[in-house]
């Protein structure tokens, strides 16, 4: 099996020399993200441990991943926002908590109202590898953990798959998993093998939940598409027959009508700019 790993930077790296002119220095790029959680959250943590319920923890990283999670888990129910994430302190990120367009670079943290044990994590920014591990502490030390399933899902891009056989060869997309020793279940899809890796917010996650014996798995959907697809949202599809996915997952029926009708509003932005 690929092994994962994290990595862990100084709090501020800056371009510039200490001794240049403050007026020529380049902006900072801060190593701590910023978890700001709403009212909704900051209520619910009042009460009792201070720390939210959590049962099953799901992570989207990136468009098809969050799309496949509005379709197959969201299913159009009801859901809160907890928290956003920020990765910059700019007054005009900071003020993008209410965003929720799926193209704006936003990362939310959301409850089903109807299963309040469920939290989803939709990430469309980028989270820098010397950010992830602020992220990862600051979400996990808010959550009750005692009795979590974690599930991550990514998509990587074909370039970076590594085997024997020449990739073009290889069908695409595909995936492959990675899981903690914790996690008792079996994957619905080969494991990555080695020497592949993860890296940045993905091993993160991973390696936090290996550490704390928190049961967590990771899916990579390998592509050569890397804008939003149908055939990339549905490979993930294979998933929801095992846990954690088959305990929240909505009606088909109705997840593919949601999914055809996100393609369709995806493909009508996209067309702007054309």
């Amino acid at each position: 099996m690929a092994t994962f790993y994290g990595e862990v930077l100084p709090v501020i790296s800056r371009a510039v020399d200490d001794d240049d002119d403050d007026e020529n220095d380049t902006p900072q790029i801060y190593s701590e993200c910023l978890l700001h959680w709403s009212s909704i959250a900051q209520e619910k943590e009042s009460i009792g441990s201070r720390l939210l319920k959590c049962q099953i923890l799901i992570v989207a990283i990136g468009p098809s991943s969050m799309a496949f999670c509005e379709a197959f888990i969201f299913g159009g129910q009801e859901t809160e926002v907890l928290g956003a994430f920020f990765t910059d302190q700019n007054e005009k990120t900071l003020n993008s908590f209410l965003q929720r367009s799926r193209t704006d670079k936003t990362c939310h943290l959301y409850q089903l109202k109807q299963r309040p044990e469920v939290i989803v994590c939709q990430c469309n920014i980028d989270v820098l590898p010397e950010q992830s591990y602020s992220w990862v502490n600051q979400l996990f030390s808010s959550l009750d953990t005692s009795q979590i399933y974690v599930a991550v899902l990514t998509v990587a891009s074909m370039r970076d798959y590594k085997s024997e056989e020449v990739t073009t060869d290889l069908p695409s997309p595909f995936l492959r998993a990675l899981k903690t020793k914790s996690f008792k279940g079996t994957p619905s899809c080969p494991y990555l093998e080695p020497p592949n890796t993860v890296a940045a917010l993905p091993a993160q996650i991973l390696t936090y939940c290996n550490l704390n014996m928190i049961a967590a798995v990771l899916y990579i959907c390998y592509t050569d598409v890397m804008y939003l697809d149908s055939i990339t949202i549905k490979t993930f599809k294979s998933i929801l027959n095992v846990t954690p996915w088959r305990d929240v997952v909505m009606d088909l029926e109705t997840a593919q009508q949601i999914l055809t009708k996100i393609l369709a509003e995806y493909s009508q932005q996209a067309s702007l700019y054309i």
